[in-house]
């Protein structure tokens, strides 16, 4: 039974144990003293906060995937050290200064297990820092004497607890009630208003730091945390907090379309800038037949000219497997094109294959193919949309009050057919029909917000040079993430 009081006994038990569990432990040291970003100087605030968030949600995600998925993420890990080691902050403010310091080497933790032993010991001292209870401390700031603070003791309790059953789940990062430092305890709610100034560009850091806060997040949010660690480019971290803020939301509403597909599209109007609804006619063994034809064709295609892609790869074995050897078990095939995507995607961002190649073509046809199977094939879509049922059917009357006015907003940015059906699922939203009745309104509005959220990123880029079409498209962008994110609350 492990005993952790101190910065020896929690290097002695970490040595012993595998580098999958290092990284949880290190991960949940470090988010346990995010409160004391409070005390961060305005002038550097929104900078240092994005610094240390973006470091803790890759160790999240490193916490969360398997050892071997771990390795995706070490890369980014070793650039988030980069980074975190450049930013300075002032040495009177030793709370702030020991939290990227932390949060350093929770991302180094990820690249080498050897730093991992660091990470118990400067977790403590910054609980000590924090317990002195002002931002410029005086005194007696020498690290013997911080380490002998309550806040310390209280770090190493809960490195503690959480050897009792290392890496087993996602428990509560304090405990119990009472374990947390009290200086600490204040310090967050003070931070999360202080984020929530800019709700729109701190929000989902709020939601995501106090599901990890509380325990057991529920596994949408874990899903989310994972594809932000991975899909985030540097561009993207770089561009600030409100790009981030955007590419979240895209990043949730990918997910939300995948889980939730619908089988038809949506078209917007040249001349109005609304959206309308599109049907898509399917026959089921047609469809699986041209889509196994086109998928071929796209391969073929790609694999031409220096792409890097051939018949060794992962993806092309995918590929190949599923269209040659079971092009009739629909499962098999999308569960096939949805591997062989992620591989292409994975390969296109570190450089293995060549970005102005058919591709980047080809991961999008895969992805569109399973999508469009998950939707519409009656074997692959029956089991969605009995599991997406299911989980929207406790939806309770508060959010449901919530959905109907971001359902009315979204309405606002359709047209035709399509704002008919939103009004009318509006109205179920507001009246007194079963749950049932109102989950399937919500699936239904939610799931094509998170289409067209997804297209305005597109028409975004295509429409720049309208400033009309970009003022249009702005609102639709908006108004669908508000309708995706009550959604994405319930798919937990």
């Amino acid at each position: 039974m492990a005993k952790i009081t101190d910065e020896n006994s929690a290097r002695e038990w970490l040595r012993t144990q595998p580098h999958q569990v290092q990284v949880w432990i290190a991960a949940r040291a470090a988010l346990r003293a995010v409160p004391s970003l409070y005390r961060a100087p305005e002038v550097v605030f929104d900078r240092l906060t994005l610094v240390n968030f973006r470091t803790l949600i890759i160790s999240s995600a490193a916490a969360l995937v398997s050892a071997e998925d771990m390795k995706e993420l070490k890369d980014l890990a070793d650039f988030s050290v980069h980074i975190s080691s450049k930013f300075l902050t002032p040495p009177s403010l030793h709370v702030v200064s020991s939290l990227n310091r932390l949060v350093n080497y929770t991302a180094r933790s990820i690249v080498s297990p050897k730093v991992s032993t660091d990470i118990v010991a400067e977790s403590a001292l910054s609980m000590g820092y924090i317990d002195f209870g002002s931002p410029v401390f005086d005194g007696d700031l020498s690290a013997l004497n911080v380490l002998r603070t309550p806040g310390a003791a209280a770090a190493y309790a809960a490195v503690n607890s959480d050897a009792q059953t290392p890496g087993q789940g996602w428990p509560p990062l304090w405990p119990d009630g009472t374990s947390e430092p009290k200086e600490l305890r204040a310090l967050w709610p003070k931070l999360r208003d202080r984020l929530l100034q800019d709700e729109p560009t701190w929000g989902f850091w709020v939601e995501w730091y106090e599901a990890l806060l509380k325990g057991n997040p529920p596994q949408s949010l874990l899903n989310l945390t994972i594809a932000i660690a991975k899909q985030m480019t540097v561009g993207d971290w770089e561009a600030g907090p409100k790009h981030v803020a955007q590419r979240i939301g895209e990043i949730k509403a990918r997910l939300v379309s995948d889980l939730l597909p619908q089988a038809e599209d949506l078209q917007k109007s040249e001349t109005t800038g609304l959206y309308d609804v599109v049907t898509v006619a399917i026959i089921p063994e047609d469809m699986l037949r041209r889509i196994v034809d086109q998928t071929r064709f796209a391969l073929d295609t790609a694999m031409r000219g220096n792409s890097g892609l051939n018949d060794f790869d992962v993806a092309a074995r995918y590929i190949r497997h599923a269209c040659e050897v079971c092009p009739e078990d629909t499962n098999t095939v999308e569960q096939h094109f949805t591997m062989a995507a992620k591989s292409l995607r994975r390969g296109l961002e570190t450089g293995k294959f060549d970005i102005d190649s058919g591709v980047p073509e080809l991961a999008e046809s895969l992805e569109r193919h399973a999508l469009q199977l998950r939707a519409d094939h009656p074997d692959v879509g029956q089991a969605w949309t009995t599991r997406a049922a299911q989980r929207l059917r406790e939806i309770g009357p508060e959010v449901a009050d919530q959905a109907y006015v971001a359902t009315k907003e979204y309405a606002q940015t359709t047209e035709g057919r399509l704002r008919q059906e939103t009004d009318l699922d509006a109205e179920t939203l507001a009246s007194n029909e079963s749950p049932e009745v109102k989950a399937e309104a919500l699936k239904r509005s939610g799931e094509r917000a998170a289409k067209q959220s997804l297209k305005e990123k597109i028409v975004r880029g295509v429409d720049a040079v309208d400033k009309s079409a970009t003022v249009k498209g702005s609102k639709a962008g908006l108004t669908a993430y508000s309708l995706v994110d009550i959604l994405w609350k319930l798919l937990g």
